[in-house]
């Protein structure tokens, strides 16, 4: 269940708050399956390679939708490891897509919301960066604000690019799950975060440091350190190659 965020209302549809739910537009139009409304949401629902995919957009303000995420989730029998939130980030730069299988709201009011509704802060989650203003009085103007024509090519992009990370969470463990490389040491999968912008990927800030990690613990090293470097070895689920991209077959 894919869930984008974002408040109700045709002024809203075009803000940078929005943005998780362009997201979800663009997932539904490479469905081809129109939006229908259910409850408090509209939803899509379709099949990626055979795997059930249901599209979700609240029908409530950003800062109360976790309620209607948490109803529609108990209609479809599902489980919160089952829930990809899909939302914008006002911390990651501007056309930055970050894919994290778990974690803290982060201040975002809607995230807060659905983990209050769901009791856990295990969710996947693929965010879309949207920059930050110069002034933080100027935070609540930039959030519900248009982009500007400048900015769209990299909004564009990041939008093709959250939508690749959304299809290959659908293939990727959930968030507890851990890989296993015989001797290498195990990696868990919430461990992993990786930024991705319209000119190729970086590994975030929190992963180059943990493979910096001190080998506190003898010859094994810290639980963190070697988890990202063994996680370091392995291929990552959550950056899949150029033949996987969402546009292709359904």
């Amino acid at each position: 269940m894919v869930v984008g965020l974002g408040n109700p209302g045709s002024e809203y549809r075009d803000t940078r708050h929005n943005a998780g739910q362009s997201v979800v537009d663009a997932l539904a139009r490479s469905l081809h399956r129109p939006w229908t409304r259910e409850g408090k949401a509209a939803v899509v629902s379709g099949q990626w390679r055979g795997e059930p995919l249901y599209l979700v957009k609240p029908s409530a303000f950003m800062n109360v939708c976790g309620p209607v995420v948490s109803g529609v989730l108990h209609r479809l029998g599902a489980a919160p490891a089952d829930v990809i939130l899909v939302y914008d980030d006002i911390d990651l730069p501007l056309g930055t897509v970050r894919v994290r299988l778990k974690g803290s709201h982060g201040g975002h009011n809607g995230v807060r919301s659905v983990i209050e509704a769901l009791g856990t802060s295990d969710i996947r989650r693929v965010k879309v960066g949207i920059g930050r203003p110069d002034a933080r009085a100027e935070v609540p103007d930039h959030v519900l604000s248009p982009f500007e024509p400048d900015e769209m090519g990299a909004v564009d992009a990041a939008i093709a690019l959250a939508c690749d990370r959304v299809l290959a969470l659908l293939h990727s463990p959930r968030p507890g799950t851990a890989w296993h490389r015989g001797p290498a040491g195990f990696v868990v999968a919430s461990w992993y975060i990786v930024d991705v912008y319209p000119v190729g990927i970086q590994e975030a800030p929190a992963l180059r440091e943990a493979k910096r990690a001190p080998r506190a613990h003898g010859a094994g090293g810290s639980e963190e350190g070697q988890a990202a470097r063994a996680h370091h070895r392995l291929t990552a689920l959550t950056v899949p190659p150029a033949s996987a991209r969402w546009g292709g077959s359904t």
